[in-house]
């Protein structure tokens, strides 16, 4: 009898260890599906500072590189803001121009509000994400910068206040 129960425990054991290995290859599979798609992927935006970031923020170099580039296209996302900004309350009447200045006033304050939050009140974030984790982060703040940039870009286009040629 000792024999049975020996031999049906191994096959629950077998049978369920088949089951465990498959969740774990489909849970790799899942994973490296996802993973791919982390990472900063501007190839497919025809933007020039998505181009010119392509290939610099996608956590292959060392982490000092990637603050460093990490903070370089924040930057030249946020003068690019600006500039659309100033594109689009040009083109606005004067009413219509002060919303989208302050819709934009409280957009940048809530960034900044989050940014602080997540970044600025954890004094050992390096220490609970690790230094990807943290870099990981940063991107992402930059990445919302980027976002809205583009957002302002397709509004500019859409109601006609566009400088393409090619653009209707």
């Amino acid at each position: 009898m000792n024999r049975k129960i020996l031999r049906k425990s191994l096959v629950e054991r077998v049978g369920s260890f088949k089951w465990v290995l498959a969740v774990l290859l489909f849970a790799g599979v899942v994973n490296l599906y996802c993973y791919d798609s982390m990472f900063y992927t501007p190839s497919e935006s025809p933007h020039p500072i998505d181009q010119e970031f392509e290939g610099k923020l996608d956590f292959l170099g060392t982490n000092l590189e990637m603050s460093i580039n990490i903070s370089k296209a924040q930057e030249a996302w946020f003068k690019e803001m600006k500039i659309q900004e100033q594109r689009i309350t040009a083109d606005l009447p004067a009413e219509r121009a002060e919303s989208f200045r302050q819709t934009q006033r409280k957009w940048k304050e809530s960034w900044e509000a989050d940014r602080v939050f997540f970044v600025h009140q954890f004094k050992d974030l390096r220490y609970v994400i690790g230094r990807e984790g943290e870099l990981g982060v940063h991107l992402d703040f930059m990445e919302r910068v980027r976002e809205r940039v583009l957002l302002l870009t397709d509004f500019h286009t859409v109601h006609g206040y566009t400088d393409d040629p090619d653009a209707e």
